[in-house]
């Protein structure tokens, strides 16, 4: 899939939150939430792979480990991590949650439902892991 026909997809998107999107020249859409969180939508045409990520929050590098802690033991068998894998980005001092589905298994109308579960997922994440931030 190259950045066109995914742009074809993302009008119904378009027209839900009532702003433009495009994919850029490299095949990548940042979509800032009402949250303040930024999810990002990027084609990789070669892997024929569409995946999501964002930032879920970033964290104070004494934090990591139990960060990670937790984070592991939501993404052992999916539980509490709605379907994201979750990570730990020690270069940039994040969480960062993402998920990836091969192109050949999305229609528009998967990838507009998958989309709007990931964005959901993220801001019950971010949620979750503020909480145990704050203690």
């Amino acid at each position: 899939m190259n950045s066109a026909a995914m742009n074809q997809w993302l009008q119904t998107l378009s027209g839900a939150i009532g702003q433009p999107l495009e994919m850029n020249d490299e095949g990548l859409l940042a979509l800032e939430l009402h949250s303040g969180l930024v999810c990002t939508i990027e084609v990789d045409a070669m892997a024929e792979v569409v995946s999501f990520h964002s930032d879920l929050m970033r964290f104070d590098p004494a934090q990591a480990s139990d960060l990670n802690e937790y984070a592991m033991e939501k993404n052992v068998y999916n539980l509490g991590s709605y379907g994201l894998t979750l990570g730990i980005d020690n270069t940039r001092g994040v969480l960062v949650a993402s998920t990836s589905i091969p192109e050949s298994l999305l229609t528009e109308e998967s990838f507009l439902i998958l989309f709007e579960r990931f964005v959901s997922a993220v801001e019950e994440n971010h949620r979750d892991f503020q909480r145990l931030s704050a203690g």
